[in-house]
């Protein structure tokens, strides 16, 4: 995982191959570092990572990161393959349900853009 500072956001990336316990792990970090940092707005870029997952993975890995946020509240968003596209989406839906502000892109200007979008910098 690389964590990067930019004007506005924090971005947060993942590279590589990420199985099941990596990407609990890998949460609690991201987690870590979003707590640690002065943004109340994240960028998560998975597009150079190859993931494993599935529904109940995703479920875990967003109720792990939730946990390790101690209550703060973030706007997110999240960078993707296509190919991930379900398991993103599944994410989403997740997100949104319990009141949390998630989006998920493939276009990095796009996710930026809502990222930033009413939020001062």
């Amino acid at each position: 995982m690389e964590v990067e500072d930019a004007e506005g956001y924090l971005i947060v990336r993942c590279v590589g191959e990420v199985r099941h316990t990596e990407n609990i792990d890998y949460a609690r970090e991201a987690a870590q570092a979003c707590c640690s940092s002065k943004h109340r707005t994240v960028l998560f870029d998975d597009r150079e990572a190859v993931i494993e997952t599935s529904p109940a993975t995703e479920f875990a890995v967003f109720e792990t990161f939730i946990a390790g946020l101690d209550g703060r509240h973030l706007r997110v968003a999240s960078l993707a393959k296509p190919e991930y596209e379900e398991a993103y989406s599944f994410l989403e839906t997740i997100a949104r349900n319990r009141g949390h502000s998630y989006r998920v892109f493939y276009n990095e200007e796009q996710a930026v853009e809502w990222l930033l979008k009413d939020v001062p910098v």
